[in-house]
């Protein structure tokens, strides 16, 4: 992971603000949703697949989910609305 990966993981930690996640919840979750693949998300926090699916699963339901993908599609209509806002 890069230095600019590590900002614009700890800037995405705002995506779900008000849903209990823990730190390594928010970053694993932030991880999948810029397109990291489980395997990938493994490696770097020196866990199994599993684990990543398992935290994956916690984050899917704290957010109201029923699939990962609603997890990314929440995670990107929240950060255009950060964003929106922003400009505003």
């Amino acid at each position: 992971m890069t230095k600019h990966d590590a900002i614009r993981i700890s800037q995405l930690h705002q995506i779900f603000p008000e849903v209990q996640l823990t730190e390594r919840q928010k970053d694993i979750a932030v991880m999948y949703v810029i397109g990291c693949t489980v395997e990938e998300i493994a490696s770097e926090k020196g866990i199994t697949t599993d684990g990543v699916m398992y935290h994956l699963n916690l984050v899917k339901r704290a957010v109201g989910s029923a699939t990962l993908v609603g997890v990314r599609t929440t995670a990107f209509l929240r950060m255009m609305a950060i964003l929106l806002t922003r400009e505003s």
